[in-house]
C-alpha cells in the first residue's frame, strides 16, 4: 500500500504532502490544474524517464518521496532530480538503478493510462494472469523442463571440460547445502512469521504508551503527574476555611486516582515484550526474504529449488559418466516434457476463451459496446506465447492490445482483468480510464472502480461525478497564479465541499441548486454503497 507522497518543486507543485489509506482515492480540479501531478510523480517513483524541464523554475532540485508498506515492511523510496548533475534513485537510503528501481516499485504499484500500461503487452505478464484465471498448475512442466534441462548439461559435461563439471557439480553442491541449512518446511511460513512480528511489535508500542502514560499521571522525570497536580490542590483547599467538603471530595479523588495509576501501571509491567524472539523472528525473515530474491517470488519456489537441486545432484552422482543412459533418459524426459506442454497447453486454451468473455463482459458495461477482446494462446512450448487481442469498433480485424488501443481504453481493459484476476500489485493508479465515458456506463465505472477497491488501494483521476462520489477520500486539485508563478495545491474535501465540487463536475456550476441536489444524491448512495 502506497502510505504517503512528497512532491518538492515538480512542475506546478511548488510542496505537496499527501497522506493515503485503504481502498479507493480520487482527484478531480479544473483542466490544467495540475491533476496527473500524482501520475507523473509516481511514474518518476516507477522508474520513469527523469526529465529536467520538471523542475519547477527558481528550484535547483526536484524530488519526489514514496512511503510503501508492503509484507509488514516500510520502504522508502525516492527520486531526487537535481539541475546540475545526475538524477538519483534511493530505496531505504540505498541508491540504486532506474531499472532496479522499476524493478523494486513494480511489487507494489502498478500505473494505468496513456503510456503505463506495458504489462498488457508482456507475454509474460499475460501468460501469468491467464494461469491465475484458470487456477493452471504448470509446476509439472516446469519441473519436466528442469529434468530436460539437468540431462542436457550432463551431456555437456561429459563432453567438455572435467575441472569445469566439477567446480559445476561442487557449486550445485553449496547452493543446496545453503538450501538445506534453511530448514524449509512450508511456504506460508514468512506470512506467519510477519503476523507474529507485527503482535510482538504491537505488544512494545503498547507498553511504550502504557508507560507514558503512567507518566503523565504519577508524573517522573518530565514533571509532577496529574495526581501529584491533584495533591497539591487539595493542599492549597486545606487553607480555605469553608472547603471541608471540597477537601473530603478531593480525597475520594484522589483515592480512586491513586488506584488508577497503578492499575495503569501493573498493566504495563504485566505485558510480556521478548526481544530475543523478536531478533529471531526478524533473523529469520531476513534470511527467507534474501532466499526468495535469489530463487523465486515466494517460499514455494525456493523449497522447489532446494528440491531441484537435491535432484540435480543426486542424478548426478548415479548417472556418472554413461553417456548411453543419460541419452536414454534424455528421450524419456523429452517424451515427459511434450506431456506436460501439451497438458498445460490445452488447459491455457480451455481457460482463454473464458478470461475473454469475463473481460469482454466487464467491457461491455463500460460503454464498449462494440469490443472485443481475445486472448490468443500460441501452440508453441505448452502456450507459453500469450497475447492480448482487442478491437474497439465493429468491423475492425482483432489486433494486438498494444497497436489499437487509446489511453482510456487500456485503463479500462486493465480494470477489467483486475476484476477478473485479482493479483498483482497492491496499489493501482487509474488515469484517463474516464475518457469517452458517460451516461449508464459512468456509474458502471464507478461501481467496478469500487468494488476492485474493496482488495486494492486504488487512485482515480477522473472528471466523472459518478466516479467521484465513490471514492473514500476525495482530494481536489486547484491552480493559483501569483506574482506572475503558477502554484498547484492538493487538499482533502469534507462532505460540504465535495458536494461542492461533484456539483461542479454535473454541471460546471457548483452554486447550482439543482447540481447540489443531484450531488448529495451521488454521495448518499455511495455513502450506502460502502
Amino acid at each position: 500500500m502506497l502510505r504517503s507522497l512528497e512532491v518538492t518543486a515538480l512542475g506546478v507543485v511548488e510542496e505537496a504532502r499527501l497522506a493515503f489509506g485503504p481502498h479507493m482515492t480520487v482527484l478531480t480540479g479544473e483542466t490544467g490544474a495540475g491533476k496527473t501531478l500524482l501520475v507523473e510523480a509516481l511514474q518518476l517513483i516507477c522508474g520513469g524517464r527523469a526529465d529536467l524541464a520538471l523542475i519547477r523554475p527558481g528550484a535547483e532540485v526536484a524530488s519526489v518521496k514514496a512511503t510503501f508498506v508492503h509484507d509488514g515492511e516500510e520502504i522508502l523510496v525516492e527520486r531526487i532530480l537535481p539541475r546540475e548533475g545526475r538524477t538519483r534513485a534511493v530505496i531505504n537510503g540505498r541508491s540504486v538503478s532506474a531499472a532496479e528501481l522499476r524493478e523494486e516499485v513494480t511489487n507494489y504499484l502498478e500505473i494505468h493510462g496513456q503510456h503505463e500500461a506495458q504489462s498488457l503487452f508482456d507475454p509474460i505478464s499475460a501468460r501469468e494472469a491467464l494461469d491465475h484465471f484458470g487456477a493452471i498448475n504448470t509446476s509439472g512442466l516446469a519441473a519436466a523442463r528442469i529434468g530436460v534441462a539437468r540431462l542436457r548439461s550432463a551431456l555437456e559435461r561429459l563432453g567438455g571440460d572435467a575441472k569445469a563439471a566439477l567446480r559445476a557439480f561442487e557449486l550445485q553442491q553449496f547452493e543446496f547445502e545453503q538450501l538445506n541449512s534453511a530448514q524449509l518446511t512450508h511456504d506460508g511460513e514468512l506470512e506467519e512469521l510477519t503476523s507474529e512480528l507485527e503482535r510482538l511489535g504491537g505488544v512494545e508500542e503498547l507498553k511504550a504508551l502504557l508507560a507514558r502514560t503512567t507518566e503523565l499521571l504519577a508524573g517522573g522525570d518530565e514533571g509532577l503527574g496529574a495526581r501529584d497536580l491533584v495533591r497539591q490542590a487539595l493542599r492549597e483547599l486545606e487553607a480555605v476555611g469553608d472547603a471541608s467538603a471540597l477537601v473530603e471530595r478531593g480525597m475520594v479523588l484522589f483515592e480512586h486516582l491513586s488506584e488508577f495509576v497503578d492499575d495503569v501501571r501493573d498493566l504495563g509491567t504485566s505485558l510480556e515484550v521478548d526481544p530475543q524472539r523478536i531478533d529471531e523472528i526478524a533473523t529469520r525473515i531476513s534470511l527467507l526474504k534474501s532466499l526468495i530474491r535469489r530463487y523465486g517470488t515466494n517460499l514455494g519456489d525456493v523449497i522447489t529449488a532446494r528440491d531441484a537441486l537435491s535432484s540435480q545432484i543426486r542424478a548426478a552422482e548415479q548417472l556418472g559418466t554413461d553417456r548411453e543412459a543419460i541419452e536414454a533418459s534424455l528421450e524419456v524426459a523429452l517424451s515427459e516434457l511434450r506431456g506436460e506442454e501439451d497438458a498445460v497447453l490445452a488447459l491455457r486454451r480451455q481457460h482463454a476463451p473464458r478470461l475473454s468473455q469475463a473481460v469482454e463482459a466487464t467491457l461491455l458495461q463500460l460503454g464498449m459496446q462494440h469490443c472485443k477482446f481475445l486472448v490468443a494462446v500460441e501452440d508453441e512450448e505448452g502456450g507459453d506465447s500469450v497475447t492480448f487481442m482487442f478491437s474497439a469498433n465493429p468491423g475492425m480485424r482483432v489486433l494486438e492490445l498494444a497497436r489499437v488501443a487509446s489511453g482510456g481504453e487500456l485503463s479500462r481493459v486493465m480494470l477489467a482483468l483486475h476484476l477478473a484476476v485479482p493479483n498483482g500489485p497492491g496499489s493501482l493508479v487509474f488515469d484517463e480510464i474516464d475518457t469517452g465515458v458517460g451516461g449508464v456506463a459512468a456509474s458502471a465505472l464507478g461501481a467496478f472502480l469500487a468494488d476492485l477497491a474493496g482488495s486494492r488501494q486504488v487512485f482515480v483521476v477522473t472528471h466523472l461525478a459518478q466516479v467521484a462520489a465513490l471514492g473514500d477520500v476525495h482530494l481536489l486539485v486547484t491552480k493559483s497564479t501569483a506574482e506572475s508563478t503558477v502554484k498547484t495545491t492538493v487538499r482533502e474535501l469534507n462532505t460540504i465541499a465535495r458536494e461542492i465540487e461533484i456539483a461542479r463536475l454535473l454541471s460546471g456550476s457548483p452554486d447550482s441548486p439543482t447540481a447540489l441536489a443531484h450531488a448529495r444524491e451521488l454521495l448518499g448512495r455511495s455513502s450506502g454503497r460502502r
